[in-house]
């Protein structure tokens, strides 16, 4: 997705993903989005960014969780149960 639509946007279709509760796509953009520029100072800006998405819509789970969970098991891509780890706020 980062090839595709670039930085333009990244902060629209994170939301739009949060939105439509596109769970696995959001936490293979964030991924996605780590990969690219995690390693780089500018990361806290997208990290920052991000997070107050996570807030606005009522996630528990922070954007460091999120990324953690993809790195702590890196065969849960393919589990279909990941999404449970990103929960709403009640």
């Amino acid at each position: 997705m980062i090839q595709k639509n670039g930085l333009n946007n990244y902060l629209e279709l994170f939301e739009y993903l949060l939105v439509n509760k596109d769970l696995n796509r959001l936490k293979q953009y964030a991924g996605q989005l780590y990969e690219a520029f995690g390693k780089e100072k500018r990361w806290a800006i997208f990290e920052n960014n991000l997070n107050n998405l996570l807030i606005k819509y009522h996630y528990k789970k922070s954007l460091d969780q999120i990324l953690d969970s993809i790195h702590s098991a890196g065969e849960e891509k393919n589990n279909e149960n990941w999404y449970q780890s990103i929960e709403f706020l009640t």
